[in-house]
């Protein structure tokens, strides 16, 4: 199963999917907004969303609070022991996870059988 890594930074769109020009709203025109080039700064690796349970080869999908949590502090985030297979609806060891480009929610590199 191949799935596409997600991108948080799209530009913010009305009700009817039309990108949103502040100029249209009066309430936003004098709101300072923080460029994408700011917002990617602030976080040490990407913000990815999905993870894939190795067990089932399904993915999961975290909430954005807690991807830009690991995005600006990976290690941080890695004390915790367990992650969510919404699929199986359990549990399971950070080991069995990695995200939808490849990287190992433990930081670790995968086992191989040769290398076990």
């Amino acid at each position: 199963m191949t799935v596409e890594p997600t991108e948080v930074t799209e530009a913010p769109r009305k009700t009817n999917g039309s990108p949103l020009d502040v100029s249209d709203d009066p309430n936003l025109k004098d709101h300072e907004s923080v460029s994408r080039a700011e917002r990617e700064a602030l976080f040490a690796r990407p913000v990815r969303r999905l993870y894939i349970h190795d067990t089932c080869g399904e993915a999961s999908k975290m909430s954005i609070e807690v991807a830009e949590a690991w995005a600006r502090k990976p290690g941080t985030m890695r004390q915790f022991k367990d992650a969510f297979c919404g699929y199986e609806e359990a549990w399971a060891p950070l080991g069995e996870f990695a995200f939808s480009d490849g990287e190992r929610l433990d930081g670790k590199a995968k086992k191989t059988k040769a290398g076990r």
